[in-house]
């Protein structure tokens, strides 16, 4: 076995114990789940574990399969095959009410001819929960939600967010295991989606309900998650916590979907015990060794983020990838400055900087980006399959 076998397989085989260790104490558990449209896999064999109190984000790009997932877990989609547990018991021909979860919807869904005080009652009304119960549990979800003294508008005499709020009580009001979240925060404006974000952390955290959280915005997803699971195609490409997906993408797809990497594409020209040479243009960058087997001479994409790339100062000696580069772009940011660097015919790298470093257009500077810091994937006919 070669030492890029080698470490493939340590990774199927952390993955696959994680995974063994996280099913034993799951309060929502997939396998092998599948959901057809039009003899299309829109979901295609997903085995998917979420622990107790967790929050875990489905991340994707629209059409990925990430609200079809969702939709076969409140039951709401029959799916094609595979099973779907919840608290320890096989919910996949539950109908969703039998389910005992609560839903937070992308448009709301409130009813406008119903108070706020009744929105959030209708679910404990269903239910033929007592009336001093249900006059209890509202009264404290309002205050949860910080909407305490709102109890008699209606919809339309609140804001985006406090209708949102309101979703937010209705849905934890009768105390369910596990809440899903289905883009809810998509129709508020970005001060509101900021606010919101951490109000649904807050009483993620305060109430300790397992939450599948969906979304495509990729700032949301790590600023919410215990862990991510990134979507397309129907599969899912990667799962773990945010930091680690950020940090160590596994495929290029995951590499340009969080974040605004630099992309760059070239040759691998070398293989060595830890180490590889890629070639962009004239010029060599120095990674760390494709987690793919790549054979030599393929074609291969650099993946580089911007926050990484440093401009040198001019007395440092020549390192391990440091280059020189001409300023060909430049924007202000507010909180950073954004620089477009030329180092190569078809070479360039993005990099953010402090506001306060200060470089004209057009000027010469020595750039320098950390091996560690460069993953390499495989391009057009880089997989050792098509070469």
């Amino acid at each position: 076995m070669t030492m890029l076998e080698t470490r493939s397989q340590a990774l199927v085989d952390s993955a696959g114990q994680q995974a063994a260790e996280e099913s034993q104490e799951s309060m929502v558990q997939l396998r092998s789940v599948t959901k057809y449209f039009a003899n299309v896999a829109a979901v295609d064999g997903i085995d998917l574990d979420v622990a107790e109190g967790e929050v875990l984000t489905l991340l994707g790009p629209s059409g990925c399969g990430k609200s079809t997932t969702l939709r076969c877990i409140t039951g709401s989609l029959e799916i094609d095959a595979g099973t779907i547990q919840i608290g320890g018991k096989d919910v996949t021909r539950v109908p969703t009410h039998g389910r005992h979860i609560g839903l937070v919807f992308q448009n709301f869904a409130l009813f406008p001819h119903m108070t706020v005080t009744e929105n959030v009652a209708f679910p404990l009304k269903v239910r033929r929960v007592a009336k001093h119960e249900i006059r209890s549990r509202v009264a404290q979800a309002l205050e949860l939600v910080q909407l305490g003294q709102l109890g008699k508008r209606l919809p339309r005499e609140l804001s985006g967010g406090q209708q949102q709020r309101v979703g937010l009580a209705r849905a934890i009001v009768y105390r369910p295991r596990v809440v899903l979240f289905d883009e809810p925060l998509s129709n508020l404006d970005a001060m509101l989606r900021r606010e919101m974000r951490y109000e649904i952390r807050r009483l993620c955290d305060e109430l300790g309900f397992t939450a599948i959280y969906v979304t495509h915005d990729q700032e949301e997803a790590l600023a919410l998650s215990d862990r991510i699971a990134v979507m397309k195609d129907g599969i899912i490409h990667q799962i773990g916590a945010p930091d680690e997906i950020y940090a160590s993408p596994r495929t290029l797809f995951v590499a340009q979907f969080l974040g605004n990497p630099n992309r760059n594409a070239g040759t691998l020209t070398e293989l060595r015990a830890d180490e590889a040479t890629v070639r962009i243009g004239t010029t060599t960058v120095e990674t760390p060794l494709p987690l793919d087997e790549i054979a030599l001479g393929s074609d291969v994409v650099l993946v580089v983020r911007p926050e990484v790339v440093r401009i040198a100062n001019s007395a440092e000696q020549t390192r391990v990838n440091m280059w020189e580069a001409r300023i060909s772009a430049m924007s202000f940011l507010g909180e950073r400055r954004e620089y477009v660097l030329t180092i190569d015919e078809g070479f360039e790298l993005r990099a953010y900087l402090p506001p306060d470093v200060g470089h004209a257009l057009g000027d010469v500077v020595r750039v320098e980006v950390p091996i560690a810091e460069c993953r390499v994937y495989p391009g057009a006919s880089a997989s050792v399959e098509d070469s």
